[in-house]
């Protein structure tokens, strides 16, 4: 889980914060079950909103509900990997995200905004590789068109560096380097956008 690197490099920059969200679980990939809490360290603000397989697309439905319910000021979104592998391309993905920003915005028109880029995949075919380099540059162009001083919306660059050998255990889902880097990618982000925390020191 990258969230328990961020709590470590929050911790590690002197930051106060509380992360805040509906469940505190795992997802299970032995069983293919919710509700683990098999975590080998539990010594965390294990708090999130993140479920396995989750989407763009499946997330705008419900974040008005779970920004209302949970009261978060800032959203940490890593999301449209699933969308471009089995849902749609990176226009669509672009307006579910559209839609998300103005749903959460909805239930607090102060929330702040990190957004993560799409992660490259291991032996992706051409046509994610070129979907996923779009609906970054997406990424970037609603940030600058939706974000303002009252609700900002960063851009944390989780893919910069990131090998598919090195940093996931199946070339898709991040190992424990690949956790470090996508945290590093938000505390950066965190602290350069919202001055929250520090940026991480590298190398990791």
């Amino acid at each position: 889980s990258w969230r328990y690197c961020l709590d470590k490099q929050l911790r590690a920059a002197g930051a106060h914060f509380d992360l805040v969200g509906t469940r505190d679980d795992l997802f299970d990939n032995i069983e293919s079950v919710q509700g683990s809490q098999a975590y080998a360290d539990r010594d965390f603000d294990r708090d999130h909103d993140a479920v396995w397989g989750g989407s763009l697309q499946e997330a705008q439905g419900h974040i008005r509900e779970h920004v209302l319910a949970e009261q978060p000021n800032v959203l940490l979104v890593l999301l449209g990997t699933n969308d471009l592998t089995f849902f749609t391309d990176a226009p669509h993905s672009e307006q579910s995200l559209r839609v998300l920003i103005g749903n959460a915005r909805a239930a607090n028109d102060q929330l702040s905004f990190v957004v993560g880029r799409v992660l490259p995949k291991r032996g992706a075919d051409a046509k994610f590789v070129a979907a996923a380099s779009d609906l970054n540059e997406l990424f970037t162009t609603v940030a600058t068109e939706l974000g303002s001083a009252r609700s900002p919306i960063a851009i944390a660059h989780t893919d910069e560096g990131y090998d598919t050998t090195l940093d996931s255990f199946d070339g898709v889902h991040p190992s424990a380097s690949g956790e470090q880097r996508i945290a590093a990618a938000f505390s950066d982000a965190l602290s350069a956008s919202l001055h929250i925390g520090a940026p991480v020191a590298r190398p990791l």
